[in-house]
């Protein structure tokens, strides 16, 4: 992934390509969990979070034309404010809450 977004960025056709059709299926995907469950916020963490605003900003743009309007206009797709540590940072504090240190 993180190779694909250099190339993105690089301007290369190939890899803006594969980068279009992720965002299409992570839109579907979305929109799919959405109008299913309509949870008002969706929070984009793990490594591709890394990619930031732009990510953030693409991802909204296709998820619009993917889900239905009523829903586009009262769901927010947000990046994670952990990122890529959100599992080590919840499990570490997992682990301490079952030994008994918090």
């Amino acid at each position: 992934g993180e190779m694909i977004m250099k190339l993105v960025r690089s301007g290369d056709a190939l890899a803006k390509s594969v980068d279009g059709d992720f965002l299409e299926c992570l839109a579907t995907g979305i929109a799919s969990v959405v109008h299913i469950l309509d949870p008002g916020l969706v929070v984009i963490g793990g490594g591709i979070s890394a990619q930031g605003d732009v990510f953030i900003k693409e991802l909204n743009e296709v998820f619009k034309k993917k889900v239905m309007k009523s829903y586009a206009d009262r769901t927010e797709l947000a990046l994670a404010s952990l990122m890529n540590d959100a599992g080590v940072i919840g499990a570490a504090y997992l682990s301490l809450k079952n030994l008994g240190k918090l």
